[in-house]
């Protein structure tokens, strides 16, 4: 009975892996078994995912938004933000699976895309009517 791993039966560090020598080093071969669970690369890829073109219009929009709350406008930049939501969602809605505007799911991007700019511009004038 082996007393070194307390009836261990997994390969210590530094013991041979699948006929490997020991090194001293964890050990790691080409199919990714560590432990006796496969990891699997995610692979990410531009096809799968929003289109840039649309992604820059957005960032645009935001920074728009931004310079207009520096320049003590919040109130149009809350509508500027707003807007943005409700037309990512809408667009998301409207162009399902080939939409410029991909996150996750349609139903997911579309219902957070719409609750999010609601949700601002109900806290927005939440802030003004306590004024």
């Amino acid at each position: 009975m082996d007393t070194e791993n307390n009836g261990d039966t997994r390969p210590q560090q530094g013991s041979p892996v699948q006929g490997k020598p020991s090194s001293g080093q964890p050990q790691q071969d080409d199919t990714n078994v560590r432990e006796g669970f496969h990891v699997e690369h995610v692979k990410v890829s531009e096809t799968n995912e929003g289109k840039p073109w649309f992604e820059w219009i957005v960032a645009a929009c935001l920074l728009v938004s931004v310079i207009l709350a520096w320049a003590r406008h919040p109130g149009l930049a809350s509508l500027v933000v707003v807007a943005v939501l409700w037309s990512a969602a809408i667009v998301r809605s409207v162009y399902g699976p080939d939409s410029p505007w991909k996150v996750r799911s349609v139903g997911f991007d579309s219902f957070i895309g719409a609750s999010l700019g609601t949700i601002l511009g109900l806290l927005f004038w939440s802030i003004r009517f306590l004024h």
